[in-house]
């Protein structure tokens, strides 16, 4: 039975991730999985009478409703494609200090790449310093970086 219901919450839950783009869904979704799985695991596997059982599944769910919703809460696969998309587009092909804007503001995550200096590294590769700004909601993050070309043609991240 444990079984079963493991499965099912595991297929809710890589479901959950296809539903559409509205951040808030995914997090009400996930929260709301989250609170379920830790309730059955914990009625299943706590013994004793329907109060322990009980008590356990309130517990353990208002943690699993917890968890789901700070899991969510972070840049979603589909934001994390479009921003990397647009690294290797902007480090390819934009001029220094041309910023090239990914996601769309309100829907999902959002921000610009913008690569602000070329040089040569020690060991004579290409590379770019950047600045990335990642809003998700009303927090934005700006991140200060370099990536240098590399043997196969694409980009790895170096330390500055």
């Amino acid at each position: 039975m444990m079984k079963r219901i493991a499965i099912l919450i595991l297929a809710l839950g890589i479901a959950s991730c296809e539903m559409g783009d509205d951040r808030e869904n995914k997090r009400a979704l996930a929260t709301l999985l989250g609170m379920g799985a830790g309730s059955v695991l914990a009625y299943y596997g706590v013994g004793g009478d329907f109060t322990d059982k009980f008590v356990a599944a309130s517990l353990v769910g208002a943690g699993g409703a917890a968890v789901g919703y700070y899991l969510s809460d972070r840049l979603l696969p589909h934001d994390r494609e479009k921003l990397d998309s647009t690294a290797f587009k902007a480090l390819d092909e934009a001029e220094q200090g041309q910023s090239i804007a990914w996601g769309e503001k309100g829907k999902g995550a959002w921000g610009t790449f913008t690569p602000v200096r070329d040089y040569i590294s020690n060991d004579g590769k290409n590379c770019r310093s950047y600045v990335a700004t990642i809003n998700i909601e009303d927090e934005t993050q700006k991140i200060e970086e370099a990536a240098c070309r590399i043997e196969s043609g694409g980009w790895q991240t170096v330390n500055t």
